[in-house]
């Protein structure tokens, strides 16, 4: 009989390893979909604050419209211009109407900060004017204070 002094397998070590591998997982999922989230809320603030003249999504999805349309009707350079030209005048109506969108909601926001302010005292009022703050400003959509204008449309 050949009999070895190898000690038994014990489980322990396992599932300490399975344990490591489910909170490395979890750690990882955690960071993917809280780095997701900030990321869209910068790109929705973005789209929903940038300026007329900034270049963004809208003029992306023109641009893929322009050269869709472009290739399937086979336009000529003049004919190809033009619509180019159509397209900016609609991009730019949509910008300046997301900016005043964007404008409006941060009205909206302050006219109701200042109505639900009216029923409370000076102390609770500057702590819902921070708890406002905190809230809208990760959004670009914090009321403006009272002597400040909005952003014009370039």
């Amino acid at each position: 009989m050949n009999t070895t002094d190898a000690p038994a397998r014990t489980t322990k070590g396992a599932w300490k390893a399975v344990l490591l591998l489910v909170l490395v997982f979890i750690l990882g999922a955690a960071t993917a979909i809280g780095s997701g989230l900030l990321f869209l809320r910068s790109e929705i603030r973005k789209a929903a604050t940038a300026p007329v003249s900034q270049q963004g999504p809208l003029d992306r999805f023109s641009g893929r419209i322009e050269s869709h349309l472009a290739g399937r009707l086979k336009l000529s350079d003049s004919e190809r211009n033009a619509l180019h030209e159509e397209l900016a005048v609609t991009t730019r109506r949509a910008k300046e109407l997301r900016l005043r969108l964007a404008n409006d909601v941060r009205a909206l926001a302050g006219e109701t900060v200042a109505r639900i302010g009216s029923h409370l005292p000076a102390e609770k009022r500057a702590k819902l004017r921070q708890e406002v703050e905190e809230r809208l400003a990760p959004w670009g959509l914090q009321p403006k204070a009272s002597g400040e204008h909005p952003p014009k449309a370039d």
